[in-house]
């Protein structure tokens, strides 16, 4: 219908005295024109209502369900995977005018992440500093102290003789030389006590013991990983013998207590500004949560998976300080230059300063609307991300029915 609206148009608009040809091409343009009119009118009405429609990956819309669930508040470019609005935040992030609230809203994001991390070892808490980390094990040591303390005895039983002989195997004649002492005798303690019934009071010094041995050589992962090992077993021997309350109770705390130990260990290997202000950093938190489950990590094992892999894609989705980050600035930057030229023709001092000032709210303005709820519900929203009701199919039967109609053959 708009195609042939479009030739009428066109052919009135030559004129009658137009040539016969004249007439045709006006009408086959006008044809044209007006068969693409409402795909090109719905496809830029959508683009309106949904400016920035998804490119994410199915993967990726994962982790934004996980974002959304764990109440961490992603970037607009990277939640919506538009390298140009990755490209915009990343250059208000570095202008004086918009930078502050740009660093405020990373900082949100970063607590958020942190209260993530923490919930999973029952922590309520938005920074992984020391003397949070010192609070949490604290509180899951005395968790453990707590539930011991209900079992007057422990038998080692010879499953637990089993379980020291994988270790023993595993790491006595692995390790290097100059550490290998520390775990063969901790081995030997434990082996000379299979078999007992040990008091629980005994148990509780044992276990206490090993966990604070495993975080003073955090630094050296074999032996971390062997002494870890050793208190698993003595925590899987006692679990074999509480009763169903207590034993829900011992593996929950063996569940915190296991994610505090990664968030510890990423915590301890952040580098630069993320050891200083007390946040974890994706790359040390992937590290820690894979050296816990090498094989189990690809496959999202774990407690701490989801919220490592998100913390990955937000990392990789922000654009490095390199040229092309530095010219999206400079760009930005240039929006001043028209409102300095213009303060410069007051003729006065207050001209040019006045020009500044204007420029300089241009990004303030543009970074505190886009860090608005308002403002990131319409640039986030996906009502119309998806394939236009105007086929193409419909697009070129359109093209086809005015071309035919003005003789001309498809």
């Amino acid at each position: 219908a708009t195609g042939g609206a479009g030739a009428q148009v066109a052919q009135e608009a030559v004129g009658e005295q137009a040539s016969p040809a004249a007439k045709a091409a006006a009408g086959i343009l006008g044809g044209v024109a007006g068969s693409v009119a409402p795909s090109a009118a719905l496809g830029a009405a959508r683009r309106v209502a949904t400016p920035l429609p998804s490119r994410l990956t199915a993967e990726e819309r994962r982790l934004m369900q996980v974002a959304e669930r764990e109440g961490v508040e992603v970037p607009i470019g990277a939640a919506t995977g538009s390298n140009m609005m990755q490209r915009i935040e990343s250059g208000l992030a570095q202008i004086p005018g918009s930078s502050g609230l740009a660093q405020q809203q990373q900082q949100r994001m970063r607590e958020q992440l942190n209260a993530a991390a923490m919930r999973r070892a029952g922590e309520v808490a938005t920074d992984v500093s020391p003397e949070t980390l010192d609070r949490a094990f604290t509180r899951i040591g005395r968790q453990f102290d707590d539930l011991i303390a209900q079992t007057p005895q422990v038998n080692l039983d010879r499953q637990f003789a089993v379980d020291l002989g994988g270790i023993a195997r595993t790491y006595a004649q692995r390790l290097p030389t100059d550490v290998r002492p520390v775990v063969v005798s901790r081995l030997q303690d434990l082996a000379a006590m299979a078999g007992r019934n040990v008091p629980g009071r005994e148990f509780q010094a044992i276990s206490s013991d090993l966990r604070r041995a495993a975080r003073d050589y955090a630094g050296v992962p074999e032996v971390n990983r062997a002494i870890n090992q050793m208190a698993t077993a003595l925590d899987d021997a006692i679990a074999r013998q509480l009763g169903p309350d207590l034993r829900r109770d011992w593996q929950q705390t063996r569940r915190e207590y296991r994610n505090l130990l990664a968030i510890d260990q990423a915590a301890r290997s952040a580098a630069g500004a993320g050891m200083q202000t007390g946040n974890l950093t994706a790359a040390a938190l992937k590290s820690a949560v894979r050296a816990q489950d090498t094989a189990g990590f690809g496959r999202g094992r774990g407690d701490l998976n989801d919220i490592a892999r998100l913390a990955g894609f937000i990392a990789d989705k922000i654009p490095d300080s390199g040229t092309a980050s530095r010219l999206n600035v400079a760009n930005l930057l240039t929006l001043s230059a028209p409102a300095m030229t213009t303060g410069s023709m007051v003729g006065s001092f207050a001209g040019p300063v006045a020009g500044l000032a204007a420029g300089a709210a241009f990004p303030y303005a543009l970074q505190r609307a886009i860090q608005s709820d308002p403002g990131r519900a319409y640039l986030m929203n996906q009502r119309f991300a998806g394939p236009s009701p105007l086929s193409a199919d419909a697009r070129r039967a359109a093209l086809a029915s005015i071309l035919s109609q003005q003789g001309v053959s498809p």
